[in-house]
């Protein structure tokens, strides 16, 4: 009779504290991640934001040259929280040189209120130089401010100046 010696292995593995553990440190580095993202996301936003600021701007500047002569009479002007007149659409009809002002005013104010959250612009004359700013809400909650560069960190501006 052969005596066979029986051994048993003690099973070794993890513990469930083990594995509580290791999925406490993976969600803390998920949740670090996902974090990390949506700040990429709020400064990418934040950034289109800014660079359409500037395109209007840009914009409006380049309409106040070409009106260079009713902008020096002051036509331009629009103070904050200042609505534009509405005046007859110049792209359908001709206009005087007064009412191109106004509309383009008016549709500058429009394309700033539906495209830059809490989104507005003030164009002031000082002698011989037009200052145009746009000024939005960069945190999206309903402030809005009067000075640029901006009292609160989240509103900003981009401000151009303009020599006629």
């Amino acid at each position: 009779m052969r005596l066979t010696l029986i051994h048993h292995k003690v099973e070794q593995g993890f513990s469930l504290i083990e594995v509580l553990v290791t999925l406490l440190v993976v969600s803390v580095g998920l949740l670090g991640v996902v974090a990390m993202q949506l700040t990429a996301l709020r400064n990418t936003h934040s950034a289109f934001i800014h660079s359409q600021a500037t395109v209007y701007v840009s914009d409006m500047a380049e309409r106040i040259l070409a009106n260079s002569v009713i902008a020096q009479a002051g036509q331009y002007n629009i103070g904050h929280g200042q609505q534009a007149p509405g005046s007859a659409d110049c792209v359908a009809e001709a206009c005087s040189a007064t009412d191109l002002a106004n509309y383009d005013v008016f549709e500058w104010q429009q394309v700033l209120s539906m495209n830059l959250p809490s989104g507005g612009g003030e164009i002031s004359l000082a002698g011989t130089t037009l200052t145009v700013t746009v000024r939005w809400d960069d945190d999206r909650d309903g402030d809005k401010g009067t000075l640029c560069p901006p009292e609160s960190a989240d509103l900003d501006c981009v401000q151009v100046l303009v020599n006629l």
